[in-house]
């Protein structure tokens, strides 16, 4: 495969592939290795979002490619499950399941098809944030009375407890170096979105745009955090780390649950100013959107990664 440059009258990209029985794949690792060697950035073309729907008639797991294409059920179970994450090598997802009545945390392994139970305290076992490369959670419990953060490792174990306050706090989403943490509290009294080392130290507020902000997600690259505000309806809000300004996405109306793509330029979201909610993709610098899921069933809490 090559691309040829006619002005400059070079070669851009060219490389050798064997030709794969899944010609989708092919398509798109080729697609991928021409946008890295042509803007040195993460393609999505072979990337992969968890997601959760009804269109069975149940809700249930499921994934699909970055088009929306390829959807195949992963789940089939007879209780409720939401809020999928993949783990950082991919080949096992966490969900919180209702199975026993209450929320708990379980794991399953895509290969074996295997499920097992990570956490099982009593009260809240919620908000899953994997963090690449390394063995570790954020995790939010309520054992001990009100929903606190948890630096847990990935098969369950509690490391330290990383906030402590009688307010809520939740929704947590580790940087990609894994040292600081992104996440929501009303300890000054409506939610906003905070972040703090993953030591629970040197904590401090970044959104003062609207009465109440939530779940931040910080972006592949380093460079952003995105999280969702109340502001004539729910919209995407995009911070800027360097610069420490925000940047209001107007054509995110209706936007809950919300996940980076590879590229830290798309970002998935559950739109819910419609019925049924649908997934819908947005581009942080045009503004441009596009429907990921279709009509006629509910389609929400996506995680979106690269493979």
């Amino acid at each position: 495969v090559s691309v040829f440059d006619n002005l400059e009258e070079k070669v851009l990209f060219e490389k050798n592939y064997m030709l794969l029985k899944n010609s989708r794949y092919f398509a798109h690792t080729v697609n991928d290795d021409i946008v890295f060697a042509l803007t040195g950035k993460t393609g999505i073309a072979r990337s992969k979002i968890l997601f959760v729907s009804d269109r069975t008639g149940k809700y249930q797991i499921y994934t699909s490619d970055y088009d929306g294409e390829n959807v195949k059920q992963i789940t089939n179970f007879n209780y409720l499950v939401n809020f999928p994450r993949w783990s950082p090598d991919r080949k096992s997802f966490y969900f919180v399941s209702y199975k026993n009545g209450s929320p708990e945390i379980e794991r399953r392994n895509l290969m074996t098809g295997k499920e097992e139970t990570v956490f099982e305290y009593p009260g809240l076992n919620a908000c899953i944030a994997t963090c690449k490369n390394k063995n570790i959670l954020g995790i939010v419990l309520s054992k001990s009375g009100n929903p606190e953060i948890y630096l847990t490792t990935s098969d369950g174990k509690i490391i330290r407890k990383l906030t402590n306050y009688r307010g809520i706090d939740s929704s947590p989403s580790f940087s990609p170096d894994g040292e600081k943490i992104t996440f929501v509290s009303d300890r000054y009294g409506s939610p906003q979105i905070f972040i703090m080392d993953k030591d629970g130290f040197g904590v401090r507020r970044i959104s003062y745009i609207s009465t109440y902000a939530t779940c931040p997600k910080w972006s592949p690259d380093g460079k952003y955090i995105a999280y969702v505000i109340l502001k004539s309806g729910f919209k995407i809000a995009v911070y800027d780390i360097e610069t420490g300004k925000t940047k209001l996405l107007g054509n995110s109306k209706g936007a809950e649950a919300i996940s980076w793509a590879p590229d830290s330029r798309h970002i998935v979201f559950s739109k819910t100013d419609i019925h049924p909610s649908r997934l819908c993709i947005i581009d942080v610098f045009t503004g441009e959107t596009r429907y990921l899921t279709g009509k006629g069933y509910n389609s929400f809490s996506p995680d979106w990664e690269k493979f």
